[in-house]
């Protein structure tokens, strides 16, 4: 089973990476931080961490996390497979010319969206299911996934019966809607943008995208968004964001917070903690009217160039042998 895994994961790395150097080769995939942030905090006497604000309120990193199937690994991507097939700043993304599955043998060595999405749990689904083709899977996974997308507008759909196949002509909207008027086509940005953080590109070619829990992948993007803010100051390496922020502006509850455990066994965070914290987050001696200092974090750039499986399958590994030793 692991064997399937292993090579399915080779096979979307290496379609990936030939986007990746067919393309612009970019060094990051950068993405508008109002993905992750909301421009404007929401009330601090509303919501918290056991009272968090309903999805709809939230921007689209958290809004993604609990949608089932693959619909923020694919936005994700997309905006990968822009900037690296169509990378010159300022090109509107017109619709998808990219087929979401192999046309046919002849064409099988031009990647399509089935082989740049990673869907793992289908090893582990009835023989009855796995009956089905791994790219017809995927494919339907796909077009669930454009459906949550379309729903949140991320992208744009063809009116049903307009097109033979509505989800081929998808369009790539700019990655925050906005709250007011007609969605926007997406533009690929350019690194001196104002509002973008940067995620390195192979946080894609080496498998992070497909590996990372939701959660962890909103997590991480949180961190960039915080790090990349224009109001830091520049040669501050550590990020820390204080739990009432992480509600109003990030809509992460305590829950996806505690991926940093996780990324960090990964080797992708080194975890900072200036106060005594139990396992469970709780801090010894907490005084109700003294809240402790945040937790800090710094990014590990270079953890993103192993490949993201064999290290989180020894970071999962690692973590269950502590629990069994408590």
């Amino acid at each position: 089973m692991l064997s399937g895994l292993h090579e399915q994961d080779a096979r979307t790395r290496d379609a990936l990476l030939r986007v990746c150097d067919e393309g612009t080769k970019p060094s990051s995939i950068y993405v508008a931080r109002t993905f992750s942030r909301l421009k404007t905090p929401l009330p601090a006497d509303q919501y918290s961490d056991r009272n968090l604000p309903p999805r709809h309120l939230r921007p689209p990193a958290a809004q993604l996390i609990r949608s089932k199937g693959v619909a923020q690994q694919f936005i994700l991507t997309a905006l990968f497979e822009a900037q690296c097939a169509h990378g010159r700043a300022g090109t509107r993304q017109g619709v998808n010319q990219r087929p979401l599955a192999p046309r046919s043998r002849a064409h099988v060595d031009d990647a399509a969206w089935t082989d740049l999405i990673l869907t793992p749990t289908a090893e582990h689904a009835p023989a009855a299911v796995r009956a089905v083709s791994r790219t017809d899977r995927r494919l339907r996974q796909i077009r669930e996934a454009l459906g949550t997308l379309a729903s949140l507008e991320l992208i744009a759909l063809p009116e049903p019966g307009i097109q033979r196949d509505r989800y081929q002509q998808f369009q790539l909207l700019h990655e925050a809607p906005r709250p007011v008027g007609d969605p926007v086509p997406y533009r690929v940005p350019a690194p001196g943008w104002f509002g973008l953080f940067a995620l390195d590109v192979a946080f894609f070619t080496s498998g992070w995208i497909h590996v990372l829990e939701p959660s962890e992948i909103a997590f991480l993007c949180m961190l960039q968004a915080h790090r990349d803010s224009p109001t830091r100051w520049p040669d501050r390496k550590l990020i820390s964001i204080r739990g009432r922020d992480r509600v109003r502006y990030y809509g992460l509850g305590a829950d996806a917070y505690r991926s940093h455990i996780l990324l960090e066994d990964a080797g992708l965070l080194e975890v900072l903690n200036p106060v005594k914290r139990r396992p469970n987050g709780t801090v010894v001696g907490f005084d109700p009217h003294k809240p402790p200092p945040p937790m800090e974090f710094r990014i590990i750039e270079s953890a993103f160039a192993q490949p993201a499986l064999p290290a989180m399958l020894g970071a999962l590994r690692r973590r269950a042998e502590q629990l069994g030793d408590r």
